[in-house]
């Protein structure tokens, strides 16, 4: 048989550390969601964004955008050049003594690659829908035409620096997932993954543009290839860019010899 225990051992040894437990268990269960309370929504870190690298008014100000940028990555160096106008039209043209020059663009309808070693190739899949992503013009300012849902999930620290991680569902069912400085608000990092195609990148060394700002170094990674590390030389604004800079001639004929000569070269 059990020996009877008194009241008073049970309050003190059973009950209160028990009711101590409870509380503390309340005050952390409080703490959280005081914690989840004081993020920002994932919208508002968007917005902040725009803010911070120039406002509504310069971007909309931007019709076209010409960068020029040294990229080394594992065992060759290469320039490129980046044209871009909206809504998404986009040429990267890149010349490495290893390859020689290589274009690859999009037009807005047609994803395309040339160069000497490859000729002249219609890309589709993955890559082409990485590139489609790419030529999206000033797509964090427009991110409400490519998300269909950003989040804000948590308060992080990301390489070093407390970040808002943000969540992004794109409309075509691709996702990333984007980091912004808590200090700055602006953008220091994403990773990107595009039907099985994943992308890392890492933005710093803001400096302004024009009226905006833009990151001067990136570093950018994809399994199985290695890590890129990408300066900034310069970006201009506003400069011609000719129709055929984003649908070459060659490129048109590829496309009319796919479809059987249904489509005509211009002029035709």
């Amino acid at each position: 048989m059990f020996s009877k225990v008194s009241p008073r051992i049970v309050r003190t040894f059973v009950v209160r550390p028990v009711i101590c437990l409870i509380a503390m268990a309340c005050a952390m269960n409080a703490t959280n969601l005081a914690y989840a309370d004081d993020l920002p929504t994932g919208e508002q870190v968007m917005e902040k964004y725009i803010e911070k690298t120039g406002g509504k008014k310069a971007y909309d100000a931007v019709k076209t955008r010409i960068m020029k940028l040294n990229v080394e990555g594992p065992g060759q160096k290469m320039k490129m050049t980046f044209l871009a106008a909206p809504p998404n039209k986009m040429t990267q043209i890149m010349d490495s003594e290893m390859m020689g020059e290589m274009r690859q663009g999009y037009d807005g309808e047609h994803v395309w690659m040339m160069g000497a070693m490859t000729g002249v190739m219609l890309l589709t899949g993955p890559q082409a829908d990485m590139i489609k992503s790419q030529a999206d013009f000033d797509r964090e300012y427009n991110w409400k035409e490519t998300f269909e849902k950003v989040e804000c999930t948590e308060l992080i620290d990301f390489h070093e620096e407390q970040c808002y991680k943000v969540k992004c569902t794109g409309k075509d069912g691709s996702s990333e997932t984007q980091y912004f400085s808590k200090e700055s608000g602006l953008m220091i990092g994403k990773e990107q993954d595009n039907r099985g195609m994943s992308v890392t990148t890492r933005l710093s060394d803001y400096r302004k543009s024009g009226d905006l700002l833009y990151p001067h170094k990136i570093i950018q990674g994809m399994p199985g290839m290695g890590e890129f590390a990408i300066t900034v030389e310069s970006v201009e604004f506003n400069k011609d860019i000719p129709d055929e800079t984003f649908m070459p001639a060659e490129v048109k004929a590829k496309i009319a010899e796919q479809s059987g000569g249904s489509e005509k070269k211009t002029g035709e």
